[in-house]
């Protein structure tokens, strides 16, 4: 993270030297400073950042095989208000990677309703994203930066049995 900072610095010299300079001729040197910081950091747009899938059973009935891609409401996640030297962002992508899939993030949903047999797959543009990537975002006139994304739910196995779906991905955002 970048952030600016702006100095200000005032002299006071007491008295006028002339020659050499004894130390019982020394004044005292105040130094004053005037910090003005401006913080790095955007705005994020929006806040539901949840998918919805409505899915028949035998959509998921085969191994490998997936829903279609799904948007994320409003494509994306917006950045607005971009200022103090903001130009890009670094999203880093982190969360529990599914044993059995490997571009798929774990389904962790508890209770008496959770599905079986599947995982969640991101991706932001047409990069299917695993844990540790980065999504580079760059600003635009307005001030803002989109991250897109998109989510699906995918089966290694097949015979998915139906019930809730919780990943948890963390988006850890580095403003450059």
């Amino acid at each position: 993270m970048f952030r600016k900072l702006y100095f200000i610095l005032l002299f006071s010299i007491p008295g006028f030297f002339v020659g050499g300079v004894n130390a019982d001729q020394v004044g005292t040197v105040d130094v004053y400073t005037s910090f003005t910081i401006t913080p790095t950091s955007c705005t994020i747009a929006g806040s539901d950042f949840t998918f919805n899938f409505y899915i028949n059973e035998a959509d998921l009935a085969q191994a490998d095989s997936a829903t279609d891609w799904k948007d994320m409401p409003g494509k994306s996640i917006r950045l607005i208000n971009c200022f103090g030297g903001v130009t890009a962002v670094g999203v880093t992508v982190s969360g529990t990677m599914d044993e059995l899939d490997k571009d798929g993030f774990k389904n962790m949903a508890t209770g008496d309703t959770v599905a079986t047999g599947l995982s969640v797959e991101l991706k932001s543009g047409t990069k299917v994203l695993h844990n540790l990537d980065v999504i580079e975002g760059v600003m635009s006139d307005d001030n803002s930066i989109d991250i897109p994304l998109s989510a699906r739910l995918y089966t290694t196995k097949g015979s998915v049995t139906p019930g809730d779906v919780y990943a948890i991905i963390n988006l850890t955002m580095t403003y450059k």
